[in-house]
C-alpha cells in the first residue's frame, strides 16, 4: 500500500511539473519541449520526427519544404526561413514533389497531427522535434514573413503564458 501511496505522489509531481511549472532557465524549458508533447500527443505515435539541429543543417536545400502548420495569427508574428503555410503547400504539392518536407507549429503537437495525416494520405512528412520553441533553443534564426524582404527577429507566438518556453533572448508574444 505503501508503494502505491508513494507511485502516485510521484506521478502526480511529474503531471504537475510537466503542466504547471514555468521553468525559469533554459535547460528546464528544454526539457518541457521535449516532454509536453509527447504527453499530449501521445507518447507511444510513431510520427516520424526530425531534430531542430538535423533540420538546420538541411536548410538551404532546393527540394526541402517546410511547412508552417500554425494559424495565420502565429505565422504573422515569426516563422522559419523559407517556411510555407499549409495554404502555400496545398497549392504547391499538386504540382512538385519536393525530396523532404517537415512540419512544425509550437512545440509539436498540432504539426504532429497533420504529418499523421498527410501520411495517411501518402505524402511523407517529418514532423520538427520541439517546433519553433525548439528552433530557439538553437539560436536558429527566425524571419517576420510580413516584411520583404523578410526581416530577422526574436518574437515567437506561444498562444499563451503557458507555453512561453522560448529561449532566453527570444521574445514570446501572445
Amino acid at each position: 500500500m505503501a508503494m502505491v501511496f508513494l507511485a502516485l505522489i510521484f506521478l502526480s509531481f511529474m503531471g504537475y511539473s510537466l503542466f504547471w511549472v514555468q521553468p525559469d532557465n533554459d535547460e528546464g524549458r528544454q526539457w518541457l519541449i521535449h516532454w509536453r508533447p509527447l504527453l499530449l500527443r501521445n507518447v507511444w505515435t510513431q510520427t516520424p520526427s526530425l531534430s531542430a539541429s538535423e533540420l538546420r543543417l538541411r536548410m538551404g536545400r532546393e527540394n526541402l519544404w517546410v511547412v508552417d502548420v500554425r494559424t495565420p495569427e502565429e505565422f504573422s508574428v515569426s516563422t522559419l526561413p523559407g517556411a510555407m503555410t499549409v495554404a502555400e503547400f496545398e497549392s504547391r504539392i499538386q504540382r512538385e514533389k519536393p525530396e523532404q518536407i517537415v512540419a512544425f507549429c509550437t512545440i509539436g503537437v498540432r504539426s504532429g497531427a497533420w504529418v499523421d495525416g498527410m501520411r495517411a494520405k501518402g505524402v511523407m512528412v517529418e514532423n520538427l522535434e520541439g517546433g519553433i520553441l525548439g528552433w530557439t533553443h538553437l539560436d536558429a534564426p527566425l524571419v517576420d514573413p510580413g516584411t520583404r524582404p523578410h526581416r530577422s527577429t526574436l518574437r515567437v507566438h506561444v498562444n499563451s503564458a503557458y507555453w512561453d518556453l522560448v529561449a532566453e533572448g527570444y521574445e514570446a508574444v501572445w
